[in-house]
């Protein structure tokens, strides 16, 4: 698969390091965590500084997000403060 650089350049989808997500919320949040955990850097951007906020929490909080991930076992400490990191 072939993506498109910032700069118009062909990069292999292998190359990429960094995801931008274009709003936060529940769906946002959700790709955010799942690429932060794949190992990516994740920008999240959204209206206001609230809604970032709000997300983070979400990611951070919600019946899906990495602390319950590690309460329940889905996903280990180090790997869930490296993907909050990422964020």
């Amino acid at each position: 698969m072939l993506c498109v650089s910032t700069n118009g350049g062909i990069m292999q989808f292998e190359q990429i390091r960094h995801v931008g997500v274009l709003g936060g919320g529940v769906m946002g949040g959700g790709i955010a965590q799942v690429t932060a955990v794949a190992g990516y850097r994740v920008t999240v951007r959204d209206l206001t500084q609230q809604i970032i906020d709000d997300t983070r929490e979400e990611i951070l909080e919600r019946k899906w997000g990495v602390k319950r991930a590690v309460e329940h076992g889905k996903l280990g400490f180090d790997q869930a403060i490296s993907a909050i990191q990422l964020i």
